[in-house]
């Protein structure tokens, strides 16, 4: 009954859009049903957050980053870790620019800026020491984000704090 409710309101929603393009000619009619279909459209969104809860399962990377992204879309979500706390450890990671605008995009660039290190050029090498090849990533990737190198448990630090408004329980088994 619950999902028949939304399913009426966005058929409603989406008569009056096809109307305001129906109607498009007159400006008065398409500015009502415009109106009209973003109120029926907020308020359903609003139906649909508040009811809808959201598990996500694993606390690293990838789990506080979506942790960090619905929380900033209203949406309620609890992660669920099954290690006892976090470790700290891992080894470096390099994230490169689309990573680094990523970040951009979840508002923690700065933070990873801060913890990190722009790494600006690449140069690969053979096993004897011969540049192979020399890269320019801050040309490579200037309209996209900066290349950065940090630690894997400060990159997990920033997006820990970034889902700081997320419940996170640890030590839990997911079935």
């Amino acid at each position: 009954a619950l999902y028949d409710g939304w399913r009426g309101e966005l058929l409603q929603a989406q008569a009056l859009v096809e109307a305001g393009l129906d109607f498009a000619d007159e400006g008065d009619v398409v500015a009502d049903v415009s109106l009209k279909a973003d109120a029926i459209i907020a308020s359903l969104r609003a139906a649909i957050t508040a009811r809808m809860r959201i598990l996500i399962v694993g606390g690293g990377i990838a789990g506080l980053a979506v942790a960090r992204t619905l929380a900033r879309a209203s949406f309620a979500a609890e992660v669920v870790e099954r290690e006892p706390t976090w470790d700290g450890g891992g080894l470096g990671i390099y994230l490169p620019g689309n990573a680094s605008r990523a970040l951009r995009g979840l508002g923690l660039q700065q933070a990873a800026l801060e913890r990190g290190i722009v790494i600006a050029r690449q140069r690969v090498s053979d096993h004897r020491g011969r540049l192979l090849v020399e890269v320019d990533l801050a040309e490579l990737w200037d309209s996209v984000g900066p290349c950065l190198a940090l630690h894997r448990a400060d990159l997990h630090a920033v997006l820990l704090d970034g889902a700081r408004d997320v419940p996170i329980r640890m030590e839990s088994r997911s079935v």
